[in-house]
């Protein structure tokens, strides 16, 4: 049942023949005048059921002892008597405090307090499987002396319900965890006991979620058991609610977080234990099935078709500046939407009435010129990087500042001369030839505004052409070079191009929609 350790060594051996006594102290005496004095007692460290003395003057004329917890001791049950010496066996019941002598002719107090070793035993708890906030009791000897009960989780309990010499009351806190007890005993020498079993602690369960199928902002109704010990449900994106629209045992309501994505729930008890749901959520989202008409001119209206459309706040087209609020009409089923000018190719990106952006699943079609990108939320698979010089970083996939979609190429210059290095694979070698036109779009930090960069295109054979433009600090500025002012090299085997700076140092740049137009 437990494990018994001793956690201080006892001040004084109750097996000594030589008593240790405790002064009392010529202030104890609080009636000097009528001759009575304690000087002193003991032994600190006695057993119940074993003798302890008062020693002092004209002890004789003490009617009563009284021992902490009003426990009073006639002079009628004293072991023995004298004008020195009071002896007396300590109670079973005596608890750790000051004691009382009474006398006719007033009251002496003890100035210090008497102590006791005591064999702190737990025979038994009940009961074994409990939940958070029931009375588990103790049973044994001398429980009146323990201080303090340590649950599995470190979690301290030293105000208990109720306690006696035979039995001990302890609340469990909501923050105890499945695991063994401790019981921490005061006196001389202290005790901690530790059971040999350990405590289960009740845990909810979860039999259902309703709906499965949600959208944001409404209310997820869960039930089971024990639910009143949640204090908290982590939604999948890890969006953490505590505040519940409802709660008890087999119930519990919550609004679902607009930040939440689909997935299992989880229920977080005080004790940071966590139960998780085996049925999984699903975000209602919209979902595109088709755009129409296909190869729709820009500035012409397109229909897009699909369910949970009027969840949907704004759209934006692939490689558009341009975030449409206004639609010519929406339904839950249909949007009918004007294409922007700089639209592009490609999905959709919807921001719904919760702020939740959603990439749509069906692409654009437009009748739009042919666009190579070399670079567009990540380097064209057939293009590597090799580096360069004169920069202090190179982030192919930063997300501070976009000018489309949601990545952006960051790079420091660290030296007034320094360049990215790029190089198409042999398949795309010739991919120059193709096109008219060159476009970049370049963001630079403060410090930027002005300075000079270039773009550099270079042949297998080593011949380099290249071709200047300036920044502007803090907006992206479009650059276009015509391909035509690369001269002297051979446009059907470019191997390398260089982004190049000329005196932009320790400043970010941010290089966003490189592409061949």
């Amino acid at each position: 049942m437990k494990k018994v350790f001793n956690i201080k060594i006892g001040l004084i051996l109750s097996c000594l023949l030589l008593v240790v006594l405790l002064p009392s102290c010529d202030d104890d005496d609080d009636n000097v005048d009528n001759g009575i004095e304690l000087l002193s007692f003991g032994p600190s460290g006695v057993q119940h059921g074993e003798q302890i003395q008062f020693i002092g003057n004209h002890l004789d004329r003490v009617d009563t002892v009284e021992l902490a917890d009003d426990i009073l001791i006639p002079k009628a049950d004293f072991v023995s008597q004298s004008n020195e010496i009071i002896e007396l066996v300590i109670p079973e019941e005596t608890v750790e405090g000051y004691v009382v002598l009474h006398t006719s002719e007033g009251l002496i107090t003890t100035k210090t307090m008497l102590s006791f070793n005591v064999p702190v035993e737990v025979t038994s708890f009940s009961p074994s499987v409990i939940k958070p906030g029931s009375n588990i009791t103790f049973r044994g000897n001398y429980m009146n002396w323990v201080e303090t009960v340590v649950f599995a989780s470190n979690v301290s309990v030293s105000d208990f319900e109720s306690q006696s010499m035979m039995e001990l009351v302890v609340k469990v806190p909501a923050e105890a965890q499945t695991g063994l007890i401790t019981l921490y005993s005061g006196g001389t020498e202290p005790m901690a006991v530790e059971m040999e079993e350990e405590l289960e602690v009740v845990l909810p369960t979860i039999s259902a979620l309703s709906p499965l199928s949600i959208k944001h902002a409404e209310q997820l109704t869960i039930t089971g058991t024990d639910l009143d010990l949640v204090s908290a449900i982590r939604f999948p994106n890890d969006s953490v609610v505590s505040d519940f629209i409802s709660q008890s045992e087999t119930s519990l309501a919550v609004e679902v977080p607009v930040t939440s994505t689909s997935g299992a729930i989880v229920l977080i008890m005080p004790s940071t234990v966590e139960v998780k749901s085996t049925d999984e959520i699903s975000i209602i989202l919209p979902i595109t099935t088709s755009i129409a008409p296909e190869l729709a001119e820009l500035g012409d209206d397109v229909t897009i078709t699909g369910t949970d459309l009027d969840l949907i706040k704004s759209i934006t087209f692939k490689a558009s500046a341009v975030t449409i609020t206004e639609f010519v009409s929406q339904s839950p089923t249909q949007i009918v939407v004007t294409v922007p000018e700089d639209a592009k190719n490609g999905p959709l990106t919807y921001q719904t009435i919760y702020d939740f952006e959603v990439i749509s699943e069906v692409s654009a079609s437009l009748n739009v010129s042919e666009v190579y990108f070399i670079f567009d939320e990540a380097l064209n698979a057939n293009w590597q990087l090799l580096g360069g010089w004169g920069t202090e970083l190179q982030d192919a996939a930063n997300t501070e500042q976009p000018k489309t979609g949601n990545i952006a190429y960051k790079v420091i210059y660290n030296n007034a001369y320094g360049a990215i290095q790029l190089q198409p694979n042999a398949s795309d070698a010739g991919v120059f030839n193709n096109f008219n036109t060159i476009e970049l779009s370049v963001y630079g930090m403060p410090g930027t505004d002005g300075n000079t960069m270039s773009l550099q295109l270079v042949d297998a054979g080593g011949a380099d052409s290249e071709s200047t433009f300036t920044i502007h600090e803090g907006e992206y500025k479009v650059i276009e070079i015509p391909i035509s002012n690369y001269t002297g090299v051979d446009l059907t085997n470019i191997n390398q191009v260089y982004i190049k700076n000329f005196g932009v140092t320790n400043n970010a740049v941010y290089v966003d929609d490189f592409q061949l137009k």
